[in-house]
């Protein structure tokens, strides 16, 4: 009986021109004989969907309504061991525990390798394994073999598992990768191209688990996506994976719920009874602490189910062995009463002052404060979200400010000492401040530069009308003299063209009409790239990529000056997909938010992007920034020819062990871009050494005490770029 395969492929033609022949002509034979059976994937699996089979659990939730076809591929090299082996079988054993595995719900084949592709290996299309203790006692039964790590010939074999009858054509795909380290033995040359025709001919969802010394450069190529890339430090933290959740915001694993603190790469609790640690005690209940294990109650308290409990208020008490359970009650030595600032609700003491404890009532807090969802805490409301100094402030215009912390974001507003306000010949259109001079920020509106015969460019800047050139911050004409010919012209860089139904000489696009008629001047010296005028380059076409520090460190306040610096910098360059391409990432634990070169086509749209960022807190994972900025400088948006600047601003030190295990190699990866230039701007508590071995040398490392005098770096790192 002759079975037609009916495969979930996306593209069926591939250069593998880097491959060895053999494998190019099986893959060309497989995708010919498939070319008219395609029927396309389906994609409505989501992201947590895809993590609950990747890491086993979601929450603790078992994933009985998981529908894949699902291979697993297990690193058996010499590297792993066979302690670390048994190790790796018991969480394949875990994850399978979490599914139910039948021919109609999850369809699983394991891929064990080595040297090569070992026996024990079998494929999700397989009767002999369709349940879950069929197909258990097969991985418990695998033995531990030793040898080379050829990942390319495991994810070549996952290739035909997909390409084989047994793969469904309306469930989604799934790979789990795991290996303890890179490709060797010849096998890396190859993988790439194997990786490319898996995921042009399928649409599969690749998840890659790295465990001690893995390469987390061919982790990232092999996953679909950076957020399915999950790192251990070693085989026993495997089972760690299993309890976190893919976050719905970040993409990343988090801790769980249950266990929602992180601290040194464990997860911790709060509650009492919940798994603690001393060295961060994250207990919440205000009369229960770490006891070296869990949660525990104080002396003198006990656990009711819901909180330590001990002397309510309005209670009887005494001084001598204070009881009271409320954080903002003590005993007036007769009763428990509330402190000084706090009143009783009826279940607890609440305060109404910024940062006092609110008790989750949304009636608590005075004024515009608002209670924290989270926190449970009288915080700022939205519309002024800078605390400093235990007032709110705000960062746009009209907002409420203080000159000691100016957080207005505009890039030309600023602290009146009260508000903040559009600086001297700038006004407000409701969005941000206009001016009405050459290179100031416009808009079509009368008020902008119009009123000085100038025009609001396509990069909403003012600039000269049609019939003028800038040069530094004058406009100049380009016309003057009639003629028939360009031998008419008084001057050898004139041409004779037609100017609105008039034959006129003008100059050509190098040069400008100076003050006398006939005399044409040349725009910038022979050999210049750019002109710095003291506040913008010109005539420059670059792609530039900033690197921004969003880590706990730097602060909710400070943030929005990052941003600032970020925006003067942007706006000083003219934006366009011909001119300069911007480039972003920004990162603290993980990646918060990024953009490629290609995404925006001018000033506005990519400084209303900045200034829409939001503010992450977290570690300091300067290496996976700068791994980031490698993919955005390898990406389709980068021109060749054009050079690339890295700007890289951060407050801190990449956060242990990070800065040694991690980011060498990701200073490597992007100084090997040719024709680029890496700028390392420090803040504060910034760590001289690792800013040196980020920048291009000591020309490019630039630093500041404060983020207030950040912005006084701005002239000296644009006249660095403008005069490379």
């Amino acid at each position: 009986m002759t079975t037609t395969s009916t495969t979930k492929k996306t593209s069926t033609t591939r250069n593998n021109s880097n491959s060895d022949s053999s494998y190019n002509n099986s893959r060309s034979s497989s995708s010919s004989s498939n070319s008219n059976n395609n029927s396309n994937k389906s994609t409505t699996a989501t992201a947590s969907t895809t993590t609950a089979a990747a890491v086993a659990h979601q929450q603790n939730k078992i994933c009985e309504t998981l529908t894949a076809d699902m291979i697993v591929v297990t690193d058996n090299s010499g590297s792993v061991g066979s302690t670390n082996y048994g190790l790796e079988k018991q969480f394949v054993v875990d994850l399978f525990n979490e599914l139910t595995i039948a021919q109609d719900d999850v369809r699983v084949g394991v891929i064990d390798y080595s040297t090569n592709v070992n026996s024990q290996t079998f494929g999700f299309y397989d009767p002999l394994y369709d349940t879950n203790i069929e197909v258990i006692n097969k991985v418990n039964s695998f033995s531990y073999t030793g040898g080379y790590t050829r990942t390319d010939l495991a994810l070549l074999e996952a290739y035909d598992m997909l390409d084989s009858a047994g793969n469904r054509p309306d469930v989604p795909d799934v790979i789990v990768v795991i290996t303890d380290g890179e490709t060797n033995n010849g096998g890396k040359e190859n993988l790439d191209d194997i990786v490319d025709l898996i995921k042009a001919d399928f649409d599969v969802k690749v998840i890659a688990v790295g465990v001690g010394s893995y390469d987390i450069f061919e982790l990232n190529y092999i996953a679909s996506d950076r957020s399915l890339v999950f790192e251990v430090d070693s085989f026993s933290d495997l089972n760690a994976i299993a309890t976190l959740v893919c976050g719905a915001d970040s993409g990343r694993c988090e801790c769980p719920p249950a266990l929602p603190i992180q601290y040194d790469g464990e997860c911790y609790g709060t509650r009492v009874t919940d798994r603690c640690t001393n060295a961060a005690d994250t207990c919440i209940d205000c009369h229960a602490s770490c006891n070296g294990t869990v949660c525990d109650c104080d002396d003198g308290y006990s656990w009711n189910g819901t909180h330590c409990d001990g002397t309510r208020v309005t209670d009887r008490c005494t001084n001598a062995a204070d009881t009271c359970i409320d954080c903002h009650a003590s005993c007036n030595g007769t009763i428990c009463d509330c402190d000084d600032g706090y009143s009783w609700n009826g279940t607890h003491c609440v305060g109404s002052a910024l940062c006092d404890d609110c008790g989750y009532s949304p009636d608590s807090c005075e004024g515009d404060l608002v209670c924290g969802a989270d926190s449970g805490r009288c915080e700022c409301p939205p519309a002024l979200p800078i605390q400093y100094d235990g007032e709110c402030y705000g960062t746009r215009v009209t907002d409420k400010c203080t000159n000691a912390a100016d957080t207005c974001i505009d890039c030309h507003a600023s602290c009146n000492g009260t508000v903040c306000d559009c600086d001297d010949g700038y006004s407000w259109n409701g969005t941000h401040c206009v001016g009405a001079v050459l290179d100031a920020p416009c808009d079509t509106s009368p008020d902008s530069c119009q009123v000085n015969g100038l025009v609001c460019g396509s990069t909403f800047r003012c600039e000269c009308p049609g019939s003028e050139v800038q040069v530094g911050n004058e406009c100049y004409s380009l016309t003057c003299g009639e003629c028939v010919v360009d031998s008419d012209c008084l001057d050898p860089n004139q041409i004779c063209v037609e100017v609105n139904g008039e034959s006129i000489c003008q100059c050509n696009d190098s040069y400008y009409l100076n003050t006398t008629c006939g005399v044409c001047s040349p725009k910038f010296a022979l050999g210049d790239s750019c002109t710095f005028d003291g506040q913008y380059c010109t005539d420059f076409s670059s792609d530039i990529v900033f690197v921004t520090d969003a880590s706990g460190s730097v602060k909710t306040a400070n943030y929005q000056k990052i941003k600032a610096f970020v925006l003067t910098l942007i706006n000083a360059f003219n934006v366009s997909q011909d001119e300069t391409r911007i480039g972003h990432v920004d990162y603290s634990y993980g990646i918060n938010s990024y953009f490629y070169l290609d995404m925006f086509d001018n000033n506005f749209e990519v400084s209303l992007e900045i200034t829409n960022l939001v503010y992450s807190s977290g570690t300091t994972r300067t290496d996976l920034g700068l791994d980031v900025a490698f993919d955005i400088l390898t990406h389709t948006g980068n021109r060749p020819n054009i050079p690339n600047i890295v700007l890289v601003l951060t407050d801190g030190v990449t956060t242990s062990p990070y800065d040694t295990t991690h980011l060498p190699t990701s200073i490597a990866n992007l100084k090997s871009i040719p024709d680029t230039k890496i700028y390392a701007i420090g803040i504060g508590n910034y760590n001289y050494n690792e800013l040196l071995s980020i920048s291009s040398g000591t020309d490019y490392v630039y630093t500041t005490a404060t983020f207030d005098t950040l912005k006084n770096l701005v002239d000296d790192i644009l006249f660095s770029i403008c005069n490379p």
